[in-house]
């Protein structure tokens, strides 16, 4: 029950000339709690406020050096945000902040690939995020965060991760952070929460991405999921070792 919350078998509709949609349509609907987009605006309510009387005092001429200081490392941020992470996924994470709807559907492009993609809603248009092919989907996991990692008992951080090929990802500059795994990026789906509601959580996303095309088997833990091949490859080559042997 609580994983088909999230997944919707609904048919939608695609923008001409975008890409088609495939014929087995599905949307998940990603939680994010009210808590995110008022601290956003708040945060962003507040930088502004400081930045607009910074610009004033300069302009006046008072106040020149803590104005000039303030405004040096607001631009600092904002540059390196652009660097690392590029223009798009800069402004898809600004605007994101302030969305209170995240979803991800599938569509099938012109090569025949089904895609997955991330996505956030800002005054009742869709932008993308991030944009997987399904065949690049390595792994789905849900874990702890860093919070819990500092503190040695549960923070209540779940959160569910989708690892996925550096290499064939159609990330056109929307790759959210770096996976310690050399050939994986991760994206993380859905905020920090308690365990239970994270793995009913990663269950939807689990069966969102197999009714994609994904084939993903349960993998050593209950928290995680790979794709078959990632699991058949070792046993294979250890089959073969033994009988070279």
């Amino acid at each position: 029950m609580l994983v088909a919350a999230f997944v919707d078998r609904a048919p939608k509709r695609v923008g001409s000339g975008e890409m088609t949609l495939q014929k087995r349509p599905t949307v998940l609907h990603i939680p994010k709690p009210m808590s995110e987009t008022v601290i956003a605006c708040v945060r962003t309510g507040i930088l502004g406020f400081f930045s607009v009387i910074a610009i004033s005092n300069l302009l006046h001429g008072i106040a020149w050096i803590p104005s000039g200081l303030w405004l040096a490392i607001i631009s600092v941020l904002i540059i390196d945000r652009f660097v690392n992470h590029g223009l798009k996924m800069s402004v898809a994470n600004f605007l994101g902040s302030f969305s209170r709807r995240s979803f991800a559907d599938v569509i099938q492009a012109e090569d025949g690939r089904f895609i997955v993609r991330f996505r956030f809603t800002v005054l009742g248009h869709p932008i993308t995020h991030r944009a997987i092919p399904v065949e690049d989907i390595e792994r789905v996991e849900w874990s702890t965060g860093q919070a819990t990692s500092l503190s040695g008992r549960d923070m209540n951080d779940w959160q569910v991760v989708v690892r996925c090929d550096r290499g064939g990802a159609a990330r056109g500059g929307w790759s959210r952070r770096r996976s310690r795994t050399p050939d994986l990026d991760i994206w993380f789906v859905g905020p920090p929460q308690e365990r239970q509601h994270a793995a009913a959580f990663g269950q939807g996303v689990v069966s969102f991405l197999q009714q994609a095309g994904a084939d993903l088997v349960r993998g050593q833990d209950c928290c995680s999921f790979t794709r078959r091949s990632a699991v058949t490859a070792p046993e294979s080559n250890a089959r073969e070792s033994s009988g070279g042997t």
